[in-house]
């Protein structure tokens, strides 16, 4: 186990537990199992990462954007938004890394994807959030833009058998708004699982 691994997983565990807290502590104070949740899945699928890859860097990666996702859905379920400024802190060194390995594939394919998004987020009136526009390049840079498609896919199906579902028993209608964010999450979990 190198010193810069222990950085990151450090680091990374420090910023998780200030959005959670920054998320728990506020004057509508969610369920204790909602409060409990981003916790028991951040340390069980860490475990799991742990126990099926080992710790090397593939183990890092996952556990960023395992951190990542879980901060933003519990951003995006309480309050319909995501923090920009903690993707920057994931984007920037992911970026660097790309490039110093001479890889443009996937910071071009994600600032296409991020462009194509902020397009549709702005002309359909944000029926596709901004942060959306944002969360899917970043899935692409962090796992690959072939992994990031695999699992905005999935998202996809998700969300989509959730709205047939409420739609089919009237607890929605068309217009009805969902986070994405939780879906992406969701399916990346799935993802990781298979």
């Amino acid at each position: 186990m190198n010193g810069l691994m222990i950085a990151a997983i450090v680091g990374l565990t420090a910023l998780l537990a200030v959005s959670v807290d920054r998320w728990l502590y506020t004057e509508e104070k969610p369920h204790l199992i909602w409060r409990l949740m981003p916790g028991v899945i951040y340390v069980g699928a860490a475990a799991y990462l742990f126990l099926r890859f080992g710790f090397n860097a593939f183990w890092v990666r996952n556990l960023w954007m395992l951190t990542l996702f879980l901060v933003s859905t519990a951003e995006d379920i309480r309050k319909k938004e995501i923090p920009i400024e903690f993707y920057l802190v994931f984007l920037v060194p992911v970026v660097i890394l790309h490039l110093a390995q001479a890889d443009w594939i996937n910071p071009l394919v994600a600032l296409g994807l991020y462009g194509i998004f902020y397009l549709l987020a702005r002309y359909s009136k944000q029926a596709i959030g901004y942060g959306d526009a944002v969360a899917i390049p970043t899935l692409c840079l962090l796992g690959g833009y072939q992994t990031g498609g695999v699992i905005v896919l999935m998202a996809l199906i998700l969300v989509g058998i959730l709205g047939l579902i409420l739609l089919v028993i009237k607890k929605a209608n068309r217009k009805t708004e969902v986070p994405f964010i939780p879906f992406l999450t969701m399916a990346y979990l799935i993802y990781l699982w298979f």
